[in-house]
């Protein structure tokens, strides 16, 4: 079974939700065709590896414009949907259906109709529900997420400077704060912040993709949790014992000077009980002591040993 991608699973996952409202489909339509489209006055053709994403889009053609698409390949050449490894692009030649969609998208003017701007129009952006379906359809046309398992980024990317400007100022005003480079020719658009992909998710539609990120970074704040405190526990363990073997470097070099019996009454027993018992723990030291004596009380006595011993 092929494993795919945690991008591409997130993408057949926004594929799924339900052409409820028509100015939505427009939305959606909108963003896949300005950042996966391959346009001119010849063809308007979608461009994807995602198998989802060119059934999803030759869909929305029908539902908002009701129009017809043929499947390709990315040469033109037409294809038996479903038989390929690559997925076929869905595509329509017709002229006045390409007008009627480019105008309709405001992508060019009556005025000039051979110029054709890969631009947003807010005019089709008023309502939540189509900025929320426009971003799906900017994710599914340009964009990917990477497996949170080993990072947090999404990232769109599109050849169009003034797209970029656009998409930019759209995201912000949603408080989605993309940053951007040039890479490839092109303009990249990228969040790493985990709560930004999150919140980006949910907005999209995306519930399933948006809840194994959160549980991923859940389960990723505990294990660092867990580890900073075995490490800090392990530091605590390393100064006892480095602590404990110089206290009995101590004691063994009062024992072959003047000899522990030469130190008060209250420290030779306590230097006692820790040669004996190395095991033992501060407090457990004090138990033995007669009479029994506080943590504070054994750790000056055995303080004090230390000096002497420094003083030899």
């Amino acid at each position: 079974m092929t494993q795919h991608s945690f991008s591409y699973t997130t993408k057949q996952e926004l594929c799924a939700i339900p052409h409820d409202k028509i100015c939505c489909s427009f939305a959606e339509l909108l963003g896949i065709t300005l950042l996966a489209g391959r346009l001119s006055r010849a063809s308007v053709k979608i461009v994807t590896e995602n198998m989802y994403v060119a059934d999803r889009a030759a869909d929305l053609f029908k539902i908002v414009f009701d129009v017809e698409t043929k499947f390709v390949d990315t040469h033109g050449r037409p294809q038996d949907h479903g038989r390929t490894q690559d997925p076929p692009l869905p595509e329509i030649t017709d002229k006045a259906e390409i007008e009627q969609i480019l105008l309709n998208f405001k992508l060019i003017t009556i005025e000039n109709k051979n110029l054709i701007k890969y631009r947003v129009s807010l005019d089709f952006l008023r309502d939540e529900c189509c900025r929320a379906a426009f971003l799906r359809g900017v994710f599914l046309g340009g964009g990917t997420v990477g497996s949170p398992q080993k990072s947090y980024q999404l990232e769109i990317f599109t050849h169009y400077f003034g797209l970029a400007d656009d998409l930019q100022k759209f995201a912000a005003g949603l408080d989605l704060n993309f940053k951007r480079v040039t890479h490839k020719g092109g303009q990249l658009l990228y969040i790493k912040e985990s709560e930004q992909i999150i919140d980006m998710l949910t907005f999209t539609g995306a519930v399933n993709a948006s809840m194994e990120l959160m549980n991923v970074k859940i389960e990723k704040e505990i294990r660092n949790d867990l580890n900073r405190a075995v490490n800090a526990e392990n530091a605590n363990l390393d100064k006892t014992i480095n602590a404990s073997m110089r206290l009995l470097l101590d004691i063994k070099k009062i024992e072959e000077t003047i000899g522990i019996s030469a130190l008060p009454q209250e420290l030779s027993e306590v230097a006692k009980i820790r040669k004996r018992r190395t095991d033992l723990s501060i407090a457990g030291i004090g138990k033995l002591l007669t009479p029994p004596l506080s943590k504070s009380g054994v750790s000056h006595r055995l303080k004090k040993i230390s000096e002497i011993a420094r003083g030899l």
